[in-house]
């Protein structure tokens, strides 16, 4: 926030204005956790938050092993991640928490290679021996501990997992743990023994294993349970939990007849749909629920959630392939992976050993059909062998909402989700396959949104040998998420990126860990690993990768300081292999400590500092190979500058009435005035500063009011000296107000608002020279004229605040500061800090760092665009400032990149469409860009040109058709989030939840008063329902299934909508008053249209698109 500032300053002439400097705090990049298994809830398996790895450093030269953990078994629970987590007595470390199948929990510094030692450890007793459990095979090769992945609530610090004893007595128990991740400790007076009953069954401790992760859901945990080796008798079972004081809440059986029908899914947890429903897969067991019988062995099933005090897991729908005796004759589980929901619509997926994928809408799951799987969304062929991995799921940029599976004997598949359906042909293939044999490859998605060149397929799967009764060696592969190339014989191939065998040596990842995904966070990837190649069976360790990095910086040169008022501003030579910066400060030479990180320029100013004090500094580079060593000292000492000017703001005001009492404004600026309040009654405003933060020299100061005399009838009003300048507004009357002395600064008023200026350097000079902390005056019309009189008052202080403006003897003014450049379409604007005493500014410019000659002069303001300029071009910036003592040194280096100037132009349709970005359902229909279907319940969508545009003049035209109009319409939105921007379903119009943005809306739906035919505007993600435009009587009915065309014109204040049944001829149309650019705090933006549906549908299409700018 910028306001006017002084650019001269002497006793006898001024021109005054007000600085407000802000120091902005700047927070941290956000860092992203990994609270549960496979990421969320949904079960997506991505991070798209992570803003360190991408396509271009992830590779063999750049990325690889940075440090293992050893810990006590192996581990099959996935890691979890929290970062800025405060460890008492250890400070704030990034953890990473490992449970293992000897009962012990590890809480492990995540960053720090040579912080081996936990932050803390927990063992939970002995666990079982494998071989007491498992029948038929040796799956688990030693014991049985924590063998599913736990749940973290963020909320309470609290982690909730699974443990399994076996007692010296012989007896088996499982227990539900509440631990407190700073300390290890059990919290909610845990554990708990976890026992059940359901019907005429009890909870069997030994037999019941508890596989899948845990969820964490509405203040409930769920467990599930199938068994080992179908060694029986066994159900499947799911139990959940009070989650704030572990009191059991609901119990469910999914064979209370029967026997088996095991929840497993390879380690994946139970799913929350998205209606609030939880889903799971069960595996070979009875199944009667054909016949009005309770059993769901081999089904999908949905349950109600549990809710303390209130009970929950009510079977609410199931679906059960019509292959089902089939099934269980062959262990041909369905339960073998779990459910996935795919974002933003009512579906779910989810696949077995047959190695087909189910597509089920979660409002019908379509129950049992023994004629064939007719009655369910989708069901196809995506395996050659058993599917264990549960998919992944990302909408690509480049080739649209997708899912990533690798069954076991095939190749990594990628499959294109059509809004309604998937494309049962993958769209791209790995390069390899996975060695026959059990499991196939666990997957995880790390990507930045859909920001491009981000996308990142994960895939941890046996390197040789079948791990199904064995232990063998693993590899970790990376792949290209959206890159996709076809190879000599014909087929798409996905690009591998890197993987752990290219440089086995440095990378090699050890033993396989079955079931468990990849962690990635924040620019590592942990990967839980049975033991390095050489450790005995039943060891376990903690791989972590992360950019290598390993050539630590070199000092940052050339370190130079310049001063202004309370700051030093510092630059120094770029490092070229550095991350970011530290600055080091200190008040004594030599012992500088360190004061601010993670600074990623070269350049940095430090505000707030005390004037007349030196401070000493250094800087180092850093990188993931270390940090440098410290470049060379500067000092520096923060002073006003010659030739420069502060602004002081009054600590307290008031204003008397002559003849009657105080008005008591209490430092309430907003209320300071001098008004019309009774008869004959002299006014008189008074203002105090405090002096204590000044230093000398000093040749003046000005003070300023904000008001007009209205009526034009009082042309002078007087400032004049107040005698005592320790006065309490809070007890000042006219009859004890302070004393007043000599008049010394008239200032003539005239009927216009604005800010009106009194000299008062003689009375302030003289304060200063007594060393007086305290500086008071007094404003009131000239030779004490009567309040009737006069309307000078400063009614909209609040706004214009009343200031003093201090000013120091000439010289060359400070250097500028904070310049920054930031790209515009075919143009780069400038903007810095003014500099006090400054008459102009010179730019310099280079397309090289460093570089920059003089470019232009006498700019007058602090800020600049250049307009010559070419696109895609880098230009390299920096300011001095000039008065007429001469040059200041240069700005701090600033550089941006013109945009080019590329516009939607789609006159006939979509058939070229390779610069619009697709988000949640949006899809091209022929030479149409789909926003929904008439078929896909909740659905929210949209689709935004990729590039910025200009939206400060513009005439937007398009046409559009909406079939089967039920609910709920689209929007047309400017917005500055970015391409991928995505609202919320249903009412929302996809629109919801998009800050920084401008909406045009066209409704189909009433859901809050708003009509079923409507129109408005909304802006910053306001929900899109009221106040509205209602268009019945307009002739428009957007329900008609005809074709519309819209034109949008905006001249940079007023947004006119016109739109046109080209079926009838009707129109509507409105007119906004709207400022676009400061609304989405940009002039250049991302247009583009919205949509949403609920419970009713509709197919919204847009059939052509121009924008065009002056």
């Amino acid at each position: 926030m910028r306001r006017l500032r002084d650019r001269t300053c002497s006793i006898r002439t001024a021109v005054i204005g007000l600085i407000v400097w802000l120091v902005l705090a700047l927070p941290l990049s956000a860092q992203v956790s990994v609270l549960t298994q496979h990421n969320d809830i949904y079960r997506s398996g991505a991070n798209l938050n992570e803003t360190i790895l991408n396509t271009s450093n992830v590779n063999v030269q750049k990325f690889g092993k940075l440090f293992t953990r050893h810990v006590d078994a192996e581990i099959y629970a996935q890691p979890l991640y929290v970062p800025h987590l405060l460890v008492p007595g250890k400070g704030i470390h990034n953890v990473v928490f490992v449970a293992t199948m000897n009962n012990s929990v590890y809480a492990f510094d995540a960053d720090d290679p040579n912080q081996s030692a936990p932050l803390w450890q927990d063992n939970f007793g002995p666990p079982v021996p494998a071989s007491d459990v498992q029948c038929c095979c040796t799956d688990i090769s030693v014991r049985v501990g924590i063998l599913s992945t736990p749940v973290i609530d963020p909320s309470t610090n609290l982690m909730y997992l699974v443990s399994r004893n076996k007692n010296p007595d012989g007896t088996y128990h499982q227990w539900l743990h509440a631990l407190d991740i700073t300390t290890g400790q059990e919290r909610l007076n845990g554990p708990v023994e976890i026992t059940a009953s359901y019907g005429n069954l009890t909870f069997d401790p030994k037999i019941q294993n508890q596989r899948p992760a845990l969820l964490l859901y509405r203040g409930a945990v769920y467990i599930s349970w199938a068994s080992h080796n179908d060694c029986g008798p066994y159900h499947g079972w799911i139990v959940a939990y009070d989650a704030s004081n572990l009191h059991q809440i609901a119990t469910y059986c999914d064979t209370l007849n029967g026997t088996e029908g095991g929840i497993w899914q390879s380690g994946e947890g139970p799913t929350v749909g998205q209606d609030g429903n939880i889903y799971i897969m069960t595996g070979n067991g009875t199944f009667d629920a054909n016949t009005g019988g309770p059993d769901l062995g081999c089904s999908f099933i949905k349950l109600s959630p549990a809710i303390p005090n209130q009970g929950g897991l009510k079977v609410l729908d199931w679906f059960t392939p019509y292959n089902v005796d089939s099934l269980n004759a062959a262990d041909l589980d369905l339960g073998s992976s779990g459910v996935l929901v795919i974002p933003n619509t009512p579906y779910i997926i989810g696949g077995g050993k047959q190695g087909v994928f189910y597509l089920l809408n979660i409002h019908n799951l379509g129950h049992f059909n023994p004629g064939g799987d007719t009655q369910i969304v989708q069901s196809f062929q995506a395996g050659n062998g058993h599917i264990h991995g549960s998919p992944v799921y990302y909408n690509s940029p480049v080739n649209g909402p997708c899912i990533y599976v690798w069954s076991e004997e095939d190749y990594l598949k990628v499959f294109a989700f059509k809004g309604t359906y998937f494309n049962a042909t993958p769209i791209a293939y790995s390069p390899n396959r996975v060695p026959d044999g059990m499991p196939g490859a666990m997957l995880s998605i790390s990507a930045n949104g859909q920001k491009p060149g981000t996308a990142i397929i994960w895939a941890s799967h046996p390197y040789q040998g079948n791990a199904n009764n064995a232990v063998v060696p693993g590899i970790l592969q990376a792949f290209d998420a959206n890159s996709i190339s076809v190879d000599s014989q014909g087929i798409p191939r996905l690009k591998e990126l890197w993987n752990s065998r290219m440089n086995v040596s440095r990378d090699d990842i050890g033993k396989f860990a079955k079931f468990c995904c990849p962690t990635i966070a924040n620019g590592k990837v942990y990967m839980a690993s049975f033991g390095a190649p050489n450790d005995p069976i039943g060891a376990g360790q903690l791989v972590v990768y992360g950019l290598l990095d390993s050539v630590r910086p070199t000092a940052p040169s050339s370190l130079t300081a310049s001063v202004g008022d309370q700051q030093v501003a510092l630059s120094w030579t770029p490092v070229s292999n550095a991350d970011s910066y530290n600055i080091y400060r200190g008040t004594i030479s030599g012992q500088e400590t360190l004061y601010k990180q993670n600074v990623s320029q070269n350049y940095f100013t430090d505000t707030g500092l005390q004037d007349g004090i030196i401070y000493y500094y250094r800087v180092t580079a850093q990188n993931n190979g270390g940090e440098s060593p410290p470049s060379n000292e500067v000092a520096a000492s923060p002073q006003l500058g010659r030739g420069g000017t502060k602004t002081l703001s009054p600590t307290s005001d008031a204003y008397t009435c002559a003849g009657i009492y105080a008005n008591q404004n209490f430092g309430a600026a907003q209320n300071l005035r001098v008004s019309n309040d009774s008869l004959n009654d002299t006014c008189y405003t008074f203002l105090k500063f405090d002096l204590s933060g000044l230093s000398s020299p000093l040749s003046g100061a000005f003070l300023a009011l904000f008001g007009s005399s209205q009526n034009g009838r009082v042309t002078l009003v007087t400032a004049q000296a107040v005698s005592n300048s320790t006065w309490d507004e809070r007890t000042i009357t006219w009859n004890n107000m302070p004393s007043l002395l000599y008049p010394f600064a008239n200032t003539r008023i005239s009927p216009n608002d604005q800010y009106y200026r009194w000299d008062v350097s003689l009375y302030f000079l003289k304060q200063i020279a007594t060393t007086n902390k305290q500086f008071s005056v007094a404003l009131t019309p000239y030779r004490g004229l009567k309040d009737v009189m006069t309307n000078f008052y400063s009614r909209e202080a609040g706004v214009h605040p009343p200031f003093l403006t201090v000013c120091s003897p000439g010289g060359p003014p400070a250097a500028p500061t904070e310049l920054v450049a930031n790209p515009d379409i075919l143009q780069v604007n400038l903007q810095w800090d003014p500099i006090g005493g400054a008459s102009s500014y010179n730019i310099y410019r280079a397309t090289a760092s460093g570089a920059e000659t003089l470019y232009k002069t006498g700019i007058t303001s602090p800020s600049f665009s250049d307009t010559g300029v070419q696109a895609n071009s880098t230009y390299y910036y920096r300011v001095a400032a000039v008065n007429s003592f001469g040059q200041s040194v240069l700005s701090n280096e600033a550089s941006a990149t013109p945009l080019p100037k590329i516009l939607p132009n789609y006159p006939s349709g979509f058939s070229s469409s390779g610069n619009i970005v697709l988000n949640g359902g949006a899809t091209f229909d022929d030479t149409r860009l789909q926003l929904t279907n008439s078929a896909t319940y909740f659905e929210a969508s949209s689709a935004f040109f990729k590039y910025l545009v200009d939206v400060r003049k513009f005439h937007n035209h398009f046409t559009f058709q909406i079939q089967n109009a039920q609910a709920d319409g689209f929007t047309f939105t400017i917005q500055s989030d970015g391409p991928t921007a995505l609202g919320a379903a249903g009412g929302s119009l996809g629109y919801e939840g998009i800050n920084n943005s401008v909406a045009i809306k066209f409704d189909l739906y009433n859901n809050s008063g708003e009509g079923t035919d409507s129109t408005g505007l909304y802006t910053n993600g306001a929900p899109p329902t009221v106040p509205a435009i209602d268009l019945s009587n307009t002739g428009i009915d957007l329900h008609s299934g005809h074709i519309f065309a819209v034109d949008m014109v905006y001249d940079g204040t007023t947004l006119q909508v016109t739109i046109r049944d080209t079926q009838t001829s009707a129109t509507a149309t409105q007119s906004y008053q709207i400022d676009i650019p400061n609304t989405i705090g940009s002039p250049i933006g991302y247009v583009g249209f919205t949509g949403g549906t609920g419970g009713l549908t509709a197919t919204q299409e847009i059939l052509t698109w121009t924008y065009t700018v002056p």
